[in-house]
Order: C-alpha cells, then sequence, then structure tokens
C-alpha cells in the first residue's frame, strides 16, 4: 500500500507573483492547473475544478501530469502552503487545551 498526501481544507498562495505567471504561461500545457490554483482557495475546490484532467509536456517522460500531481508540486516548491488553522488542528499537543 502507497501512501497518498491528503490534500484537504484551505490553502494559501505564498508566491503569488510565481503562480500568476505559471498561469499566464499559455504554451505550458499546465497553466490550466495554475489558473486553478489561482480561482480557488481550498483543495477540494481546485481538485473539482481540474478533475481528472490530465496534461502532457514534452520535457516530463514520467507520462501525462495529472492537477493533484502539479499541485503537490507546487506546495513541495513552497508556492502554496496548508493554512495554519488546519495544520494547528492535525498536530494538537496537550498545551493547546
Amino acid at each position: 500500500m502507497s501512501y497518498r498526501t491528503p490534500l484537504s481544507g484551505r490553502f494559501t498562495r505564498k508566491n503569488l507573483a510565481h503562480l500568476s505567471k505559471r498561469a499566464g504561461e499559455t504554451y505550458d500545457a499546465r497553466h490550466v492547473f495554475y489558473k486553478a490554483m489561482l480561482e480557488h482557495h481550498t483543495y477540494e475546490k481546485y481538485l473539482e475544478h481540474v478533475g481528472e484532467l490530465k496534461v502532457h509536456v514534452p520535457t516530463f517522460k514520467d507520462g501525462p501530469i495529472s492537477g493533484r500531481r502539479e499541485m503537490l508540486y507546487a506546495r513541495q516548491n513552497g508556492w502554496i502552503v496548508d493554512e495554519l488553522g488546519r495544520f494547528r488542528q492535525r498536530f494538537r499537543t496537550f498545551g493547546d487545551r
């Protein structure tokens, strides 16, 4: 069984300039995912928007890229982060009572 990173709750755009730049690069098929990241504030709405869409990018040899995969890439690079409230709920300590 493989681990699947959960994508739920609200997110914050930490690098709006970069996300906007990527959304405007219409020559790159992934631009639709970045447009959706700019239009939505929750992972659920984003994933609903992009659905099962997969795009092919000639420089990416591991097959088509999904919206979920591109969101994980944006998170890995720090362009998108989970909102603090969600993080605090997941990692409560005894001092938070």
